[in-house]
């Protein structure tokens, strides 16, 4: 009986010491891997630069340049990396979000995000501001 105790014992404690981290505010487990965009979930973003701007609104992606540059794409997946960044990754374009203060243009307007767009071989990098519902009504 022992014999057959201690191991089913051992497997009880590495479970327990397996579990997901819990986020000490909702209780939740972070969520690490890529949201799946559709119209299940309401993405706006918007990011600036010095001679650029970039909006997400739903599933479509648009980069527009000052110079008369403009890219379109489709939001494919949302990575919510909590601390550090959030990835909307589109088909050609990839926006990382960093989370942190950032302040573009002579007014000094302060923004919550550090954002790099990467299009190709071209990186453009500014300010930016998210807001991403998903159906939960949990808000990243």
């Amino acid at each position: 009986m022992k014999a057959l105790a201690l191991p089913a014992l051992a497997a009880i404690m590495l479970t327990a010491c397996a579990t997901t981290p819990r986020d000490p505010y909702t209780g939740q487990a972070p969520y690490g891997g890529p949201i799946n965009a559709g119209p299940n979930y309401d993405v706006s973003y918007s990011a600036a630069g010095a001679n650029w701007r970039l909006t997400i609104d739903g599933q479509a992606m648009e980069l527009v340049t000052d110079a008369g540059f403009r890219a379109t794409d489709t939001l494919v997946s949302f990575t919510p990396r909590h601390n550090e960044s959030d990835i909307y990754q589109g088909q050609r374009m990839t926006i990382e979000a960093i989370h942190g203060q950032c302040t573009i243009g002579d007014g000094g307007q302060t923004y919550p995000h550090r954002v790099t767009v990467t299009l190709g071989d071209q990186s453009f990098r500014g300010c930016g501001q998210k807001s991403i519902v998903p159906p939960s009504g949990r808000s990243y």
